[in-house]
């Protein structure tokens, strides 16, 4: 399923450094809809990363790291383009 790849990336991505705490599994849910949403609408790179700066702001309370945020979202329109035949099954 799309939403357990999305969810394996934010984990290793990990901006609040959860993903050696199994408790810290359902840290990123809040994620997944939105970034589906962005992916699914053809966001750009800079949208994206400014999503993930904002929510990483607003959400968890951490400041940007531009570049790791750019990087992720980099990551991510990589994996959605590889994921494309999934999608549509």
């Amino acid at each position: 399923m799309i939403q357990d790849g999305l969810r394996m990336m934010l984990m290793r991505w990990d901006p609040i450094g959860v993903a050696d705490n199994l408790d810290g599994a359902d840290e990123y849910v809040c994620m997944i809809g939105p970034l589906l949403r962005l992916l699914q609408s053809g966001a750009t790179t800079v949208e994206i990363t400014g999503w993930l700066a904002s929510e990483l702001d607003e959400h968890f309370g951490l400041a940007a790291v531009p570049k790791s945020d750019q990087r992720f979202a980099v990551e991510l329109l990589l994996w959605w383009a590889a994921n494309a035949e999934a999608r549509e099954v």
